[in-house]
């Protein structure tokens, strides 16, 4: 009965089905309104935006955050802080066993240069084992593993310098994984 166009704007969500504020809206295209009586025949799907990444995407986001992981050793074992925090989001939290909590890169980066590293034997090297990844989505990652800091060359018998299990959060941003959190916890074998 009638049909105009205006100016609009896009709000889902605030009833249901809830799940319908989790739709990313990527740009509105043109906007009509219409009055009246009308049936509207089945339509298909143009984009999928909840549906699970392929697999091919799911290896490269996996090799990514691996990479991730590795850079972080490379950096921790050149003792290179700024490289180190550069792969933590610019908000990101980092948690020692001990409770302590780091807030921020700019933290992150001052105390692993004025503290960890000027302290740290240089024959020591920091190894990451990632045990398990999980994506709720497809730019969140979980990831669960250890960190083992221990001599390149160890006596037999002699223990790491540190170790610790850990969860972390990442998170991608234009097309780059980042450290958003790490919480780390003592070595099972330590609490005893």
């Amino acid at each position: 009965r009638e049909l105009w166009s205006g100016a609009a704007t896009v709000k889902l969500g605030g009833g249901p089905p809830d799940d319908l504020g989790d739709i990313p809206v990527l740009v509105i295209v043109g906007d009509q309104f219409s009055v009246g009586d009308f049936v509207m025949g089945y339509g298909g799907v143009l984009h999928d935006y909840l549906a699970a990444p392929s697999g091919e995407e799911r290896s490269a986001d996996e090799a990514a955050v691996r990479r991730v992981n590795a850079e972080l050793d490379e950096a921790w074992n050149r003792r290179d802080a700024a490289a180190l925090a550069a792969l933590f989001m610019d908000d990101a939290d980092f948690q020692w066993p001990t409770g302590e909590l780091l807030s921020g890169r700019q933290r992150i980066d001052e105390h692993f240069a004025a503290g960890v590293f000027k302290q740290m034997p240089v024959d020591l090297r920091h190894l990451t084992t990632i045990q398990r990844l999980r994506f709720p989505a497809t730019d969140i990652v979980i990831g669960d593993g250890t960190i083992v800091v221990a001599r390149e060359n160890p006596a037999t018998g002699e223990k790491p310098h540190f170790r610790a299990s850990f969860t972390s959060v990442g998170l991608k941003r234009d097309g780059r994984w980042r450290i958003a959190a790490v919480r780390m916890m003592p070595w099972k074998d330590d609490q005893d």
